[in-house]
């Protein structure tokens, strides 16, 4: 009792470690941990887990993985590329690795590395090969070469026919020539069967403020977008560009917050 600050002082680092798994714990347990904490979406404590487990061994080929998936997740794509590229460094499968590696480097928009890199890749698994398809097809789209992305968005939807962000994308695709009817029944269909795909609901709520003048139908996608992904910010930005033509600041403010 003579030290009863540094008593509290260890008392709450003791807390801390026992929160994020523990300083006895192996890096087995801590990565199990940070997978069930993935599951539920809770990305930063799994970082906390994940990072105390390479620690304990830098060359855990899953827990760099995991790092990048959640790093990623959180909007750190910078740091979310090193640490899949260690990943992949460490013979981690390219089936897990290479969608979210391309898919950080795209956030960065390193559209030409992205095809450099990665244009002739192929995938054992279909839905990892139409992703990384998909992502290509938005490389290329973002550097003007529009064969090569119409031949990409074709091979996500040839791996994977139900593929929702491969879907969205030919929607993209069939608006961008004027056939709206069609960009909005393959829009509906995508809903229809996921209808939590944050970016199905943004692209409806594009072609009902732009194609449709259906405004208020508008919000209301973009905000459902927003409320199954709150770091969409192209709903987030959508959704704000109305409010501001209510020409009511107390409606602007909270999307903006």
């Amino acid at each position: 009792m003579a030290h009863p600050r540094r008593l509290a002082v260890a008392l709450a680092a003791a807390a801390v470690l026992a929160a994020c798994g523990g300083a006895g714990d192996s890096p087995e347990k801590l990565i199990a941990s940070a997978r069930e904490h993935i599951a539920k979406n809770e990305h930063n404590t799994a970082i906390i887990e994940l990072k105390n487990a390479l620690q304990k061994d830098l060359n855990a080929a899953e827990a760099r993985f995991l790092l990048g998936k959640s790093l990623l997740a959180t909007g750190n794509a910078v740091a979310a590329a090193v640490e899949l590229r260690k990943a992949r460094e460490l013979k981690y499968d390219d089936v897990q690795v290479v969608p979210l590696l391309a898919r950080a480097m795209l956030e960065q928009g390193q559209s030409k590395p992205i095809v450099d890199e990665f244009a002739d890749t192929t995938l054992a698994d279909p839905k990892a090969l139409a992703d990384l398809k998909v992502t290509l097809a938005t490389a290329y789209a973002a550097r003007g070469m529009a064969e090569q992305t119409q031949a990409a968005v074709k091979a996500a939807l040839d791996a994977q026919p139900d593929h929702a962000a491969g879907r969205v994308f030919q929607a993209r695709l069939l608006a961008g020539q004027r056939d709206v009817d069609g960009a909005m029944k393959l829009v509906e269909d995508v809903i229809a069967q996921y209808p939590k795909d944050d970016s199905a609901w943004k692209l409806k709520g594009d072609l009902l403020q732009f194609a449709r003048n259906d405004a208020e139908g508008a919000l209301d996608a973009y905000r459902k977008a927003i409320g199954f992904n709150a770091r969409n910010l192209d709903a987030h930005a959508g959704a704000i560009a109305i409010l501001f033509t209510r020409n009511d600041a107390a409606l602007v403010k909270p999307q903006l917050d």
